[in-house]
């Protein structure tokens, strides 16, 4: 496994680690469990980075997209406090009167501990201690991660955790893929297909959704056939049909570089980056509107005050997992 310092904080180390086997590459560094790159081949065999990032730590710790980090412990919007075992929580806000991926204190912005002993050149196990903090959600929460590249060109994602008292647990892998190429045109004429019958419209005000489970039917989110995002803005939640062995498929004509998703989650935000700011990339790209999308396996945003929804809500020494597989292949043609 290759391992290359990239810098501290808050004097703890970071690195940046490389798995590798036949299939794919992968780049990951332990500042936010991140994930820097995914080199996979396209149709003519050329390995191609399809993972948008930046070049350096410090441009992560600046960043404000997210990109590829591991986000939690409450991924997506939690509009205002929340209530647990009978006691309100004044979270500490970073969007308005929302709490955007649990804010300063996400995993995206810790930095997680590396087990190099049980680690390998395809397999990359972290650590965290999230500990309770003034202003956020409560409990201490041991994270155990581990990112595998599997032999049929996979990406697994597994994260268990555990809380020393009742807490939200609902963490997201936010990374933002072109499949012709981080680096090349927007995304939006690549296809999508998504597993869900229904969505969740959100309120214009606050970006949350409205607790209405409305049906895909004759709609813009009707992604039940393989099509284009387009340019209409997609922030939105799917209520996935977790019994199909895949829930959501992307695929671009172009390199013919096709992904596919396994999640144990009810549901997936779908994002095609029509807000990405205009900002340098890694190797010099310029990165703008449209210029990633996101398959955010995850319970639904905001689900702590909503009906309907799974919850997010584990007790003291309940288990938690999560399990995101990201399977890469080239085809010819479409629908090969």
């Amino acid at each position: 496994m290759k391992k290359e310092t990239w810098g501290c904080v808050a004097e703890k180390e970071v690195f940046l680690y490389t798995l590798q086997n036949e299939k794919m590459k992968v780049d990951i560094t332990n500042y936010g469990a991140t994930l820097v790159g995914i080199h996979v081949p396209d149709r003519a065999g050329q390995l191609t980075d399809v993972l948008l990032g930046y070049d350096c730590l410090a441009d992560y710790q600046k960043g404000t997209s997210y990109f590829g980090a591991l986000v939690g412990r409450c991924a997506n919007r939690i509009h205002n406090d929340v209530t647990l075992d009978g006691k309100t929580y004044a979270l500490l806000k970073n969007e308005g009167e929302n709490v955007l991926h649990s804010g300063v204190f996400s995993t995206a912005h810790q930095v997680w501990e590396v087990m190099e002993e049980r680690s390998s050149e395809t397999c990359l196990w972290m650590h965290l201690m999230d500990k309770e903090e003034v202003g956020g959600l409560p409990g201490t929460v041991e994270f155990t991660l581990r990112y595998e590249l599997l032999p049929e060109g996979s990406l697994s994602l597994q994260v268990e955790g555990m809380s020393d008292a009742t807490t939200l647990l609902n963490v997201t892998s936010h990374g933002y893929f072109n499949l012709a190429g981080h680096d090349s045109k927007a995304a939006n004429k690549q296809k999508v297909w998504i597993a869900a019958d229904s969505y969740m419209p959100v309120n214009a005000v606050h970006h949350i959704p409205t607790g209405e489970i409305a049906s895909v039917e004759g709609s813009v989110f009707d992604f039940r056939q393989l099509r284009e995002m387009g340019e209409y803005a997609y922030d939105h939640n799917y209520m996935l049909r977790t019994s199909q062995p895949y829930v959501a498929e992307a695929w671009c004509e172009e390199s013919g570089i096709r992904m596919r998703m396994k999640t144990n989650c009810p549901c997936m935000q779908f994002y095609n980056g029509k807000w990405i700011k205009r900002q340098k990339g890694k190797g010099g790209a310029i990165y703008d509107s449209f210029q990633g999308f996101c398959f955010e396996p995850q319970y639904a945003p905001d689900a702590i005050h909503l009906t309907g929804v799974a919850k997010p809500v584990f007790e003291k020494q309940q288990p938690y997992h999560f399990q995101m597989i990201l399977t890469f292949d080239n085809t010819i043609r479409e629908g090969v």
